[in-house]
């Protein structure tokens, strides 16, 4: 049952390991340099340039000591004072195995057109979809963040992760001039994204990204203040919050292409969501309908989840990755303050399992499964939160949101 939520270890388990959560093979990643990676065309943050140069993962090397003159049996003066402790919990050796360069390597050995791996099955094998599916772009995503950490760790391996990531990407272009995604398509951009970090003249990437961005724009509606996410027969209007995911495309695609109202709707998305997919405590609703003609609330309610009062726990980890964006992308603190009080959130509620990996819903019955790809997305969410609090010269918040990401 759920086992299909095993998915999401395309995209979100190395976007952990190769942006945020592991230190690099050499010397040490700073939130500064993290940000640039993330967010490298955020010209909307405003707190950026005021980021403190200040790790938020530890050095692989052993951490500076502090010299104290001593002296020592034979006349000489030598430090025999042990390291401060870092306040950081220290990520598993597990993050830097082989096991993910190997795993990958096997799975995108022989290219094969017009499908992507989606899910495992109970023994673990690959189940394949058709490439005009929301999560198509995770999987070649991933190649091209395998090319960027061994870009950060040379010598970690000998595969061309860049070429191969390209191969994989193929068949998503003609996608971006007609699919059956709607809202997904700020997932499915993200190896435009990474083949312009690359080359930022790849016009067949600037045109998908544009392409995409402008699809998710036509389904903004003034009236409600979002982003339709499912269609539906008038007056009905379906909004989920899977939808925060795909707001940064808008904010690209409009630094980019000069577009102003691409930041305004995505920020009207986010003003409408926080209204009415939170509850008082914090916790939400999967899917908000809204009347198209009058932007009224008609009903509240899950699609995936357990049930319309339950909490399902990638829907929560959803929600507050897109505010932390929002935060990164735009400094406006009621964004963060969302994103904290969802993660708090979170944080509560899986401590009330023993097991310590959250179930599918919060709130399901046991037995039941459990969501490793809820726990990947909120960990990440976690470490972005660490760099806004850093950004803000909050240490403690930075201390307290990382340790809860890696532990």
């Amino acid at each position: 049952m759920y086992s299909n939520h095993v998915l999401f270890r395309l995209f979100t388990v190395l976007a952990v390991t190769l942006f945020t959560a592991i230190p690099p093979c050499h010397g040490e990643f700073t939130a500064d340099r993290i940000l640039d990676r993330i967010f490298p065309r955020a010209h909307h943050l405003k707190a950026r340039h005021h980021v403190r140069r200040s790790s938020l993962v530890e050095r692989t090397c052993p951490a500076p000591v502090t010299v104290v003159n001593q002296a020592s049996d034979d006349g000489n003066t030598r430090n025999n004072n042990p390291p401060s402790p870092s306040p950081f919990l220290t990520p598993s050796k597990r993050l830097l195995s082989q096991s993910i360069y190997s795993k990958y390597k096997q799975t995108s050995d022989v290219y094969r057109p017009g499908v992507y791996p989606h899910l495992t099955d109970n023994s673990g094998a690959w189940l394949w979809e058709a490439a005009d599916w929301w999560t198509a772009g995770f999987y070649p995503g991933t190649l091209y963040l395998l090319h960027e950490r061994s870009k950060l760790c040379p010598g970690s391996t000998n595969i061309d992760w860049l070429q191969r990531g390209r191969q994989w990407s193929d068949e998503m272009i003609p996608l971006t001039e007609r699919n059956a995604q709607g809202h997904d398509v700020g997932f499915m951009a993200y190896p435009f994204f990474h083949e312009l970090n690359e080359n930022p003249n790849n016009q067949t990437a600037r045109q998908g990204i544009d392409r995409f961005a402008t699809t998710l724009a036509a389904r903004y509606e003034e009236s409600v203040g979002c982003t339709r996410s499912w269609d539906g027969s008038p007056p009905h209007f379906l909004v989920i919050m899977d939808n925060m995911m795909n707001l940064d495309l808008l904010f690209q695609a409009g630094s980019m292409f000069r577009r102003d109202n691409y930041a305004y709707i995505a920020q009207r998305h986010a003003n409408t969501t926080a209204a009415h997919h939170l509850r008082p405590d914090a916790s939400s609703y999967h899917v908000v309908d809204y009347n198209q003609y009058t932007g009224e609330v008609m009903r509240q309610y899950t699609a995936q989840g357990f049930a319309d009062w339950s909490t399902w726990s990638r829907g929560q980890a959803w929600g507050t990755y897109g505010f932390t964006t929002m935060y990164l992308r735009t400094g406006d603190a009621h964004y963060l303050d969302t994103a904290r009080a969802m993660g708090q959130k979170w944080l509560d509620r899986l401590a009330e399992d023993p097991s310590g990996v959250p179930k599918w819903d919060f709130d399901a019955p046991e037995p039941t499964s459990r969501d490793t790809s809820a726990a990947a997305i909120i960990s990440t969410a976690f470490l972005h939160i660490a760099q806004a609090e850093t950004s803000k010269g909050n240490s403690t918040g930075a201390i307290y949101w990382k340790n809860n990401a890696i532990r």
